[in-house]
Order: structure tokens, then sequence, then C-alpha cells
């Protein structure tokens, strides 16, 4: 299976849906408000600006279920503006609820502070069985801004 994530209503599908702040929509501009996302036509990428560290400010693709294994490959772009460095992780949950249970399979932190796009991609093989989610962004804990964009995923099973 292959997915991509490439314009402003594909991101806003899978904005985290546990932040409380996912609807607070903006124009991206310079700066944007706290606890905000915004859609920056020039670069074609979606932007989070997370300022509490009491919720995730992510992407989150469902990918399935995946069993011990299974390779899933993860790929997007991101432009740190401040705060914490987006990241990229894989979770598996014993159920399509996608609430407790977690296991979390990889994470990966993008390094870039320069300005410039980052390119990730990465490979991992899973070590749980359950339902995948693949996250692209901030999480629990985590106080940033940052860009996204060219979100692909592709698992082999």
């Amino acid at each position: 299976m292959e997915m991509s994530v490439y314009t402003a209503d594909d991101f806003l599908k899978y904005v985290n849906k546990n932040w409380a702040y996912a609807k607070s929509y903006a124009n991206d501009q310079t700066t944007i408000s706290a606890n905000s996302l915004a859609w920056n036509t020039n670069y074609k990428a979606f932007r989070t600006n997370d300022a509490t560290s009491s919720s995730s400010a992510c992407i989150q693709i469902p990918i399935g279920y995946l069993r011990v294994g299974d390779r899933v490959e993860l790929e997007a772009e991101f432009k740190n503006v401040s705060g914490t460095k987006a990241k990229i992780a894989l979770d598996i949950f014993p159920d399509t609820t996608y609430t407790a249970g977690m296991n979390n399979v990889f994470v990966l932190n993008s390094t870039y502070t320069d300005g410039q796009f980052e390119h990730i991609k990465v490979t991992v093989i899973c070590t749980y069985e359950g339902y995948g989610v693949a996250d692209f962004g901030v999480f629990t804990a985590d106080v940033g801004d940052f860009y996204v964009r060219n979100v692909r995923i592709k698992t082999y099973i």
C-alpha cells in the first residue's frame, strides 16, 4: 500500500483529532498564533504552531493492520521554525480506536535549524502486531513551530 499527503485538504483530514486546537486554522505569515494551523501556498506545506505541552500537534495517518516483520517506509520534509524539532514516528495499537495500549515502534527527529526543508526517509520493521499509525510532527510534552510537506507512506506486507 502506498499513500501520500500533499494538499491542504489532505493535511486537514489527518490532523491529530485529540489536539484541542486542531480547528484553529489561520493564514500563514512570518509568525502564526500559538496553537494554530496554517497552509503555505508557496511552500505547499502545512504549518503547525503547538504552544502547549499537554497535547500532540501532528498529522496522524492510520495505515492498517501490521504484523511483526512488515516493513513500513515513512517519508516527509520538515522545516523547523522554533521549539522542539518535528519528527516521524510509527505507533501500533491493539484496535482502531487508537486510544490505549500503544506500542511505539520508532521515532526519528529532524535536525535542521537553518530555515531549510529537511527530507527524512526511513524504513521501519514492525516489532509489534496491531493497527499502525504514522505520526508526523511534535508529540505530547513537545512545544514547536514547524512546516511539513510531501508526506509519503509505503507498506510492504
